[in-house]
């Protein structure tokens, strides 16, 4: 089987880079793999790993190339699909020259794993402007109430010209939730299947916190974007009330986001200075340090979470989970099983999840036990590679049936 997977980023920026570059390289034991990225920083040209670099001119010149047409860059991936001949072909982000690769597929068998819900929000998160989950797709609305400005009216006119091709030229959409897999179908997708996304258990060897649960100090921890979407503000506000009782408790915040320095001001207005330390973007074994010496993680979205990845990681290292009962949250965070589910943007209620593990360490301390055996089960690497190879021959079988 030759499969050529597609995706419009080519650096380790985000769990959909880290998904991309891990499910090619598991393959190569399976099938005849090929890999076409784009870049901005470099340009890659092999067999197997073809690395497009993007131009930087005008903006004018850019936006025209990246979301009307680009007759450079799918003449290239015509020539690429010839040359190979792919019997799948798996797009991931395709986000820039869009139409070129939706074009340039027509006649090959295609799937598509969708990674947010940038497809059916044009601000992506899902959320309006009151905060309200939001899963109408987009139309005129999304101008009238303000969740988008009027100018990027155009753009989401191109955005549903692009869900309409998808939807005649992908055979099958692959979601990593359930949620997103109904928010899909409820907009006119057919074919949806869920594949819940991975960790590699190999880099996540079993640690016994025991000390960590009975130690006199606590470290809290938050890991993703710093983004208002994210709900750090929140968690801010019931680790201000935490501590106010617990000198000893600690916050570490890993990420990076456009809304640091909001957050910033807002530790230095309740003197949390001390208590809370940003640790950047952080990968590899310093990030899995930091999660075996967590008491537990918190993932505080106020938007509709896809999935949530870094829950995984959290409990490949026996650690609980205290997060927002939104989105894709609740299908890896189980109530009273692993962890405990907040309303999200309820700073109270999520004050009162923590409060209740910090006080109770023996659950705490099996819910992070419960959690490993929950990954170990259903969110290894091998597992998720296994199902896609079934999908990948799902639809080989049906288009030797179909010829």
């Amino acid at each position: 089987m030759k499969i050529l997977i597609f995706h419009d980023v080519y650096e380790h920026v985000g769990g959909a880079e880290t998904y991309v570059h891990e499910i090619a390289e598991s393959l190569m034991g399976k099938a005849e793999v090929y890999t076409f990225y784009q870049s901005f920083n470099e340009e890659i040209n092999s067999m197997n790993n073809i690395v497009y670099r993007n131009s930087n001119g005008p903006k004018i010149k850019k936006y025209f190339s990246y979301h009307v047409f680009d007759f450079k860059f799918y003449n290239l991936f015509k020539k690429v699909l010839k040359k190979i001949n792919p019997d799948i072909i798996h797009i991931n982000h395709n986000n820039l020259h869009y139409f070129p690769v939706l074009s340039a597929i027509k006649s090959y068998s295609a799937v598509q794993t969708i990674h947010d819900y940038g497809i059916l929000c044009p601000n992506t998160w899902a959320i309006d402007k009151g905060g309200k989950i939001c899963m109408k797709g987009m139309s005129l609305k999304c101008v009238f109430s303000g969740c988008i400005p009027w100018w990027s009216f155009v753009y989401m006119l191109q955005m549903k010209m692009k869900v309409n091709l998808m939807k005649k030229r992908i055979k099958m959409i692959i979601a990593p939730s359930q949620g997103l897999k109904n928010a899909l179908l409820k907009n006119g997708f057919k074919n949806v299947n869920v594949l819940n996304s991975f960790i590699d258990m190999k880099k996540w060897k079993k640690i016994d916190k025991k000390s960590i649960f009975s130690k006199k100090k606590k470290a809290l921890l938050y890991v993703g974007g710093l983004s208002r979407q994210k709900g750090v503000h929140v968690l801010l506000k019931a680790f201000k009330k935490l501590s106010d009782s617990d000198d000893n408790l600690i916050l570490k915040i890993v990420g990076k986001g456009d809304y640091e320095d909001e957050l910033k001001k807002i530790i230095e207005q309740n003197g949390l200075s001390k208590k809370v330390t940003f640790y950047g973007h952080l990968r590899g074994n310093e990030l899995r340090k930091l999660y075996q010496e967590a008491y537990l993680l918190v993932v505080p979205s106020i938007w509709v979470e896809q999935f949530g990845i870094v829950g995984l990681e959290a409990m490949a290292c026996s650690t609980p989970v205290v997060g927002s009962r939104i989105g894709g949250i609740p299908e890896w965070l189980r109530e009273k099983e692993n962890g405990l589910l907040a309303e999200p943007g309820n700073s109270e209620d999520l004050y009162e999840k923590i409060f209740y593990l910090l006080k109770n360490p023996r659950i705490a301390l099996k819910y992070g036990l419960n959690g490993r055996k929950i990954v170990e089960n259903e969110f290894t690497k091998e597992k998720h590679i296994n199902c896609l190879m079934d999908i990948y021959r799902q639809i080989l079988d049906k288009n030797e049936k179909g010829n």
